[in-house]
């Protein structure tokens, strides 16, 4: 039987039950470092067969991949790939595999969650409870969630899984940036409009798209002084398709009522126990719920993500084609 070694990221936020469950009829070794740079990917992971990237915290461009000189596949156990090149992996015969719908429930009801607790106050009520005050006024006024509009923009597993859930609780919906036909949203309770649209009529918008040099930065000044003084903006999707600075500028002045963000264009990065420091001017803002790109974690699907994605390193270790390829190297 051959011998495989197999490098896996963040060994100190997760053990490696899952995938030692996996590949158990191999004859595998891990190893497993917590890495944060591109030159621990590079001094550590030189000679294995796999990578099974449980952080995504390296950008694997042209330097990192010519390091992997046996390396057969990266899999990323998440959705996201927009900091691994691709193309560049596929030509020097490494597969990139993903897990595209690991945690779409997961997603969807965080930014529900999110937006609870800004229309609702909950978050800015808790601080002033928890500062002695018992103060019921809030920043705008409460309004119920099925007299609003949601726009969801983007309409893939967790988009559609947020349009269920916010029709179950009685919200109108509008969705834009979908290639899905007006026909079948409209079969679904559903309207398809522009992006302009959308912005002008949503009094929340929630974002549900990959990042890419076409939708980076889609939210700017202009997009925000189209919406509304009294709407929110949800972000669980990536950090960068916000220009932050016009966002920050938004909400100081009052453009919009306030945003719930999962994730940031920059997030800090933790490298051993300690969690990481974290700086922001949305720090400052009273109209901002933050959370710290949590919006995928579950116990189902940490061990969901992890499972696909090492499946697909035992198919490729093996000779067989993956379920989720991001590229070809053949």
């Amino acid at each position: 039987m051959a011998s495989y070694t197999i490098g896996v990221t963040a060994a100190s936020e997760y053990d490696l039950s899952v995938e030692r469950d996996v590949l158990s009829d191999l004859d595998v070794e891990f190893h497993a470092i917590d890495t944060a740079t591109q030159a621990d990917v590079i001094e550590e992971f030189g000679d294995v067969d796999a990578i099974i990237d449980r952080l995504t915290a390296v950008e694997y461009d042209a330097k990192v991949l010519d390091s992997l000189s046996a390396c057969r596949v990266i899999a990323r156990c998440g959705t996201g790939v927009d900091v691994y090149d691709a193309a560049g992996a596929a030509e020097r015969g490494i597969y990139l595999v993903n897990v595209p719908e690991f945690c779409s429930d997961e997603v969807a009801e965080h930014a529900l969650g999110l937006l609870l607790g800004l229309q609702r106050n909950i978050v800015g009520y808790d601080r002033t409870l928890r500062n002695g005050r018992w103060d019921r006024a809030a920043p705008q006024p409460l309004h119920r969630l099925s007299a609003g509009t949601l726009g969801v923009v983007g309409y893939g597993s967790i988009g559609r899984r947020l349009v269920e859930k916010a029709r179950g609780v009685g919200m109108d919906v509008v969705v834009a940036m979908t290639s899905t036909p007006a026909e079948e949203l409209a079969d679904a309770g559903v309207e398809k409009v522009s992006l302009e649209t959308l912005l002008e009529r949503a009094d929340a918008v929630s974002l549900h798209l990959p990042l890419t040099p076409e939708t980076e930065q889609l939210i700017d000044a202009d997009a925000l002084a189209r919406m509304r003084e009294s709407a929110f903006l949800i972000n669980t999707a990536r950090g960068g398709l916000i220009d932050e600075e016009a966002l920050v500028e938004a909400l100081r002045s009052g453009a919009i009522a306030g945003a719930g963000l999962d994730v940031l264009t920059d997030e800090p990065v933790a490298k051993g126990d300690e969690p990481p420091a974290f700086e922001s001017p949305l720090r400052e803002l009273e109209n901002v719920v933050l959370t710290p790109h949590v919006g995928w974690k579950s116990v189902e699907a940490d061990a969901d993500r992890r499972r696909i994605a090492t499946e697909d390193v035992r198919r490729i270790l093996l000779g067989e084609r993956p379920r989720n390829p991001v590229n070809d190297p053949r």
